[in-house]
C-alpha cells in the first residue's frame, strides 16, 4: 500500500511558494540589533571622583610619561670642543626635593605656554666666535690640538699670553685641569682673538679668568678678571703707553729676549730712564730702525727694535731724559706685524725681564666702566659655563 502525505497537514522540506517570510524578517532585525549594541556599547561613567591611585590605565600612562620627561637629565657635554651653534636642549620643568615634577609659576600672565622640553633662552656668543673646552693631560698645546685640531697650536700661544700672568705654564698645570674659552679665528695679521678664558686649577684650587673689554677713553681692548682688575700687568715708566696687547714675554717658552708690544705704526716710544744713546740702526736686516740706550749709571741697557722712524736729533752719544720721545713704533727689519720689541740687559749683557726691572701695576675698573664691564662679562661668562646661544657667522 502506498502512503501519500496529506496536502494540508504535512511539512514541506523542499522549495515552496508559501515560505514563512515574516519569520526571516524578524531574525534579520534581531541580528542587526545585537551587532549595533555590541559595537556601540561603552562602560558607564562614574558620577563621583575616583579614589586616589585608582585612575584609568590611560591616565596612569600619561602621568608616568610626563614625570619621565620632567626629571630626565640633560645629556652631558662630552665633546672637548663645540661650535658656537650648539643644538638647544634642556628641561622645561622643575623638580621638587622629593623628585616630583612641579609646575613653573613665574610665567607672565597671558604668555603662551612653552612646549614640553623647550630650552630656556641662552646667551649669544660674539658673532663668528666658537667655544672650546681643553682638557690638560700634558703640555697645554697638546690639549688645544686635541680640542680644536691643527689650529690648536696657534690658539694655545694666544691663550698662554693671558694665562701666564697668573700661572707658570711649565710648573703649575695638573692633569685634569680644564680651560674653557670663547675665541674667533681669522686669517691675516690679527689671527686669533680670545673673548673670554677660564682656567680651573687643581694646584691652587681656584679659577683664573679673563674677559675682553674696551673701557671708555682707551684706544684698545684689554682683559679683565671677574672683579674688573686688568689681567696683563702694565709697566710704570715703560717705553710705550698705548698698545693693543703684549704678545711676548721673557720666559714664555719662545726663547725670546724681549717684551713685545703690539701697536699700530706711529705709536710714540719714550725713554724709560735718563741715559745716553749708544747706537742706532745697527744690523738693520733683523732689527730694522733701532735704538740702544744705556742708563747714566751704566747698570742697564735698553734696546728698541722695529721702529718706523727715529725722532729728530736721536743719534749716538746724545743724552736723553726719562719720558723723552725717542721714535715711533713700526714694522721694520725681521718683523711680521707692527710692534715694539723692548729688550733690557745688565752691565754684563745678561738679559733682564722688564717685569722685574720696572714696577708693575694692574688698573682696576670702577664706576660706570665697571658696570659696563660686568654687563659684558655676564654674557661671556654664561657662554663659558655652557649656557651658549647662537653666534651668527661674520
Amino acid at each position: 500500500m502506498t502512503i501519500r502525505p496529506h496536502s494540508q497537514n504535512s511539512i514541506r522540506v523542499g522549495p515552496s511558494k508559501s515560505r514563512p517570510t515574516g519569520l526571516y524578517f524578524v531574525l534579520i532585525v534581531s541580528l542587526l540589533a545585537n551587532v549595533y549594541f555590541v559595537l556601540s556599547w561603552q562602560p558607564p561613567v562614574p558620577t563621583a571622583d575616583p579614589v586616589a591611585g585608582e585612575g584609568s590605565l590611560t591616565d596612569t600612562t600619561v602621568a608616568a610619561a610626563g614625570a619621565a620627561a620632567e626629571v630626565a637629565p640633560v645629556a652631558s657635554s662630552t665633546a672637548v670642543a663645540a661650535s658656537a651653534n650648539p643644538s638647544a636642549s634642556g628641561s622645561a620643568g622643575a623638580a621638587s626635593e622629593a623628585g616630583e615634577p612641579v609646575a613653573a609659576t613665574d610665567a607672565p600672565a597671558g604668555a603662551a605656554a612653552a612646549p614640553v622640553g623647550a630650552a630656556p633662552a641662552r646667551a649669544a656668543l660674539p658673532p663668528g666666535s666658537s667655544y672650546a673646552r681643553v682638557l690638560v693631560e700634558g703640555a697645554i698645546s697638546h690639549g688645544f690640538e686635541k680640542a680644536v685640531g691643527a689650529e690648536g697650536v696657534r690658539l694655545a700661544m694666544v691663550a698662554s699670553r693671558l694665562l701666564i700672568w697668573n700661572l707658570n705654564l711649565t710648573r703649575d698645570p695638573r692633569k685634569g685641569d680644564t680651560i674653557d674659552l670663547i675665541y674667533q679665528s681669522a686669517d691675516g695679521a690679527d689671527g686669533i682673538t680670545i673673548f673670554a678664558i677660564r682656567y680651573h686649577s687643581q694646584k691652587f684650587s681656584r679659577t683664573f679668568d679673563a674677559y675682553r673689554f674696551q673701557p671708555a677713553g682707551r684706544g684698545f681692548s684689554s682683559y679683565f678678571d671677574s672683579e674688573g682688575r686688568e689681567v696683563p700687568a702694565r709697566l710704570r715708566d715703560g717705553p710705550i703707553e698705548k698698545y693693543q696687547e703684549i704678545t711676548s714675554l721673557i720666559g714664555d717658552g719662545r726663547g725670546h729676549h724681549g717684551m713685545d708690544f703690539k701697536a699700530p705704526v706711529g705709536s710714540p716710544i719714550v725713554a724709560p730712564w735718563d741715559g745716553h744713546v749708544l747706537r742706532t740702526n745697527w744690523n738693520w736686516k733683523y732689527n730694522g730702525n733701532s735704538i740702544e740706550l744705556r742708563s747714566l749709571d751704566g747698570r742697564r741697557t735698553a734696546r728698541f727694535l722695529h721702529l718706523d722712524k727715529l725722532s729728530a736729533g736721536i743719534e749716538a752719544k746724545v743724552r736723553v731724559k726719562a719720558g723723552q720721545q725717542l721714535a715711533v713704533s713700526g714694522n721694520t727689519g725681521r718683523s711680521f706685524a707692527p710692534h715694539l720689541h723692548y729688550e733690557i740687559s745688565d752691565g754684563s749683557g745678561r738679559i733682564l725681564d722688564p717685569l722685574d726691572v720696572h714696577d708693575t701695576y694692574h688698573p682696576r675698573l670702577s664706576g660706570d666702566e665697571l658696570r659696563s664691564f660686568k654687563d659684558a662679562m655676564g654674557t661671556l661668562a654664561a657662554g663659558l659655563s655652557g649656557d651658549r646661544g647662537t653666534a651668527p657667522a661674520g
